[in-house]
């Protein structure tokens, strides 16, 4: 019994989180009301509160699902603690790139303007926030990072702290102009700019 309520709740998460991310993209966030998610999904208002607690947790939600594939093409380097630190950012900064290069990055790019947007009006009636939605990726990438192999020992956790938060700003910002068809828009290059970026932090 329990087992069916916990495989019917994943697939209404599911189906409102897809329909939510398509009448995001297509009238924008502040345009949709729940009603016309729900009603798309062919659920009730009431399961958006129940699971995502808001509209805008919603967002956020949809968010986590667009970064899921970000997360699969990376999770490998778990696998691969005998990497080096400057192997391990040049491997990430690659899978990155096919992740990004292999999704529809106008919508990404909108549904992430959206919730940047929210976060700069300072809303969090939702109990999470745009941070949130995005500080987890970060995390996973100190956890990839701290230990590995550099000239000078084992990258220090607090190292690999800064270290993740420089490149993944540095991914991000690449991602975008990547969407606009700005240069520079191909691996090698990506490649490049994060093996600078931890030369320069981790010499």
């Amino acid at each position: 019994m329990a087992g069916r309520r916990a495989a019917a709740r994943k697939r209404n998460e599911e189906a409102l989180i897809k329909a939510a991310e398509q009448l995001f993209v297509e009238h924008g966030y502040h345009a949709v009301g729940i009603e016309a998610i729900a009603r798309k999904a062919d659920l009730t208002t009431g399961a958006i509160y129940s699971i995502f607690g808001s509209k805008q947790g919603l967002l956020y939600a949809v968010i986590d699902s667009q970064l899921g594939g970000i997360k699969a093409a990376t999770a490998f380097l778990g696998d691969a603690p005998e990497l080096s630190l400057e192997r391990a950012v040049e491997a990430y900064t690659r899978a990155y790139f096919e992740s990004v290069d292999g999704v529809d990055g106008w919508r990404a790019l909108r549904i992430e303007s959206e919730a940047l947007g929210l976060a700069l009006q300072g809303d969090g009636s939702s109990g999470t926030s745009f941070h949130d939605s995005v500080d987890e990726p970060q995390q996973r990438l100190v956890r990839l990072l701290a230990g590995r192999a550099t000239p000078s020992g084992p990258l220090p956790p607090d190292d690999a702290a800064r270290l993740a938060a420089t490149l993944s700003a540095l991914l991000r910002g690449l991602s975008q102009q990547h969407v606009l068809g700005l240069p520079p828009t191909d691996s090698a290059t990506w490649v490049r700019a994060a093996l600078g970026v931890t030369s320069a932090l981790c010499p």
